[in-house]
């Protein structure tokens, strides 16, 4: 199978609905909180990449993808009719809001790399200065990321001049949480970055 404009990844579950506690798998009831989008799989082995784009992506590649590829049934490559495990991810890589790859790692080497248009980080949350020795400050609402520490060179990255390590800031609630191998990153386009913190 060759797919033309999109990527064909195939997904034994689309939703991680099982936890290990203590040598026991439980289950998770996913339907309550964020849970189907909170509990997504985002990743799954390339089958076909698309042949009209020189990707870098080949099959048996792990390809990390939009919660759209699997929430609420996903992107069936032969529709709900078919008991398939082969699922659709789009690809567009001159709109990058239509772009639902953000990320491969290689089978043979194990790298990590960007999709074009995307810049990818980890969540960065500066250390809470205490300005009491008596009275501890709490943040009764949790805060939403607004920053990140750049973790993987990317073509975005490097047309902004960013460097491994430095601090990106955008505005705030517009990055896209994901996991590469279970470590909670972030994603936004480079058209959302604002500035990049120099630390002394």
């Amino acid at each position: 199978m060759r797919a033309l404009n999109v990527f064909i990844v195939e997904l034994d579950k689309l939703i991680n609905d099982t936890i290990n506690v203590g040598g026991k798998e439980l289950f998770i009831d996913t339907r309550f909180e964020m849970g189907e989008f909170n509990n997504r799989v985002n990743e799954g082995v390339v089958v076909s990449s698309p042949a009209k784009h020189d990707t870098g992506v080949d099959a048996g590649d792990t390809l990390y993808f939009h919660h759209h590829v699997v929430i609420q049934g996903g992107q069936k490559l032969f529709g709900e009719d078919y008991d398939d495990k082969n699922y659709i991810c789009m690809y567009d890589p001159e709109n990058i809001m239509a772009n639902q790859a953000i990320a491969y790692k290689k089978k043979d080497t194990g790298d990590i790399n960007v999709c074009k248009g995307w810049i990818i980080m980890e969540p960065y949350h500066p250390e809470k200065v205490q300005r009491s020795t008596v009275i501890e400050e709490v943040d009764l609402k949790e805060k939403k990321v607004s920053k990140g520490r750049l973790v993987f060179e990317s073509e975005g990255s490097k047309e902004l001049g960013i460097d491994l390590n430095e601090i990106v800031a955008f505005k705030e609630g517009i990055a896209y949480p994901f996991k590469i191998d279970g470590k909670d990153y972030i994603r936004v386009s480079k058209e959302m970055v604002d500035y990049v913190i120099v630390e002394p």
